[in-house]
């Protein structure tokens, strides 16, 4: 039959969803998250496109001819993929399904195809910041495997992967039996989810690394009190404040992220439960 609990599967693939509601909070946290992640691109494209590296600046993104000179100009685009990859794209992509005017106007296939799009684009940038972070240590003849940003990174990378094929196998093609599909999707959700704050996680891991290595820290006395962050922001040298910028935005990106994407219909029947404690009197 062409039709399944009675809808035409091509009909239900076209017609216009509902999105999960979202309280005001939840959709300005949702613009939000849009705005900070936009932020950490100019950010991360501010901490690397500048040449002078005695101030904190990567030194600069260069082409394929350049890099076997100056293997740095290659690492570079390291950071920026990154940031790209899971910060904007994958930002983008899990707030596909929360526009109400994607679900009027796209439909269901629409909104795949969309989600599948922004996530797609994440995943090439992400093998090419994988290439030029391999590269590099190839270049510098330099261990690669060495810390725990690393360790991070492989894993963040495997799990991406493995999450984008299966859903990529399951929902669009060759497309898995409906009753498959439904026991899966839990799985795809909070895969997904895991799989993106350990990738912007990582990002910040691999910014403290390249601080320590930056020098990113300014000279004082022992007899000196550092309480306060912004007594001597000055002195901190003008890359580092970009970079330090780039950690503040990618984390108020996944902050604002994960509260918009909370279900808080599960929320509002928790708090409008009958409590079964002894306190409870009614």
């Amino acid at each position: 039959s062409s039709t399944m609990w009675g809808i035409d599967p091509v009909v239900a693939h076209y017609k216009p969803t509902e999105p999960k509601p979202l309280n005001p909070l939840q959709r300005a946290s949702m613009y939000l998250a849009q705005i900070f992640s936009l932020l950490s691109l100019l950010a991360v494209l501010r901490w690397t496109i500048p040449t002078n590296t005695s101030e904190g600046f990567l030194g600069g993104l260069g082409d394929s001819s350049q890099w076997n000179d100056s293997p740095d100009l290659l690492f570079n685009w390291h950071p920026v993929c990154m940031v790209i990859a899971f910060t904007l794209c994958s930002t983008q992509g899990v707030f596909v399904y929360r526009y109400n005017f994607f679900h009027r106007y796209m439909g269901k296939l629409g909104l795949k195809v969309l989600h599948l799009a922004w996530h797609t684009a994440a995943m090439g940038f992400m093998l090419f910041g994988l290439y030029a972070t391999i590269e590099w240590h190839h270049l510098k003849n330099q261990p690669e495997l060495y810390s725990l940003h690393s360790w991070l990174g492989i894993a963040t990378v495997t799990l991406y992967s493995a999450q984008y094929f299966a859903g990529f196998w399951h929902f669009f093609f060759p497309g898995s039996r409906l009753e498959t599909r439904r026991n899966y999707f839990p799985m795809h959700v909070i895969v997904g989810i895991f799989t993106y704050f350990t990738a912007n996680f990582t990002i910040e891991t691999g910014i403290a690394v390249q601080n320590y290595k930056n020098s990113c820290w300014y000279s004082m006395n022992w007899h000196t009190r550092d309480y306060n962050p912004a007594e001597h922001y000055d002195s901190i040298p003008l890359g580092c404040r970009y970079s330090n910028g780039l950690g503040l935005t990618v984390f108020f990106t996944v902050l604002c992220t994960s509260y918009a994407l909370m279900d808080m219909r599960a929320t509002m029947v928790r708090k409008n439960a009958r409590r079964s404690s002894f306190l409870d009197m009614e």
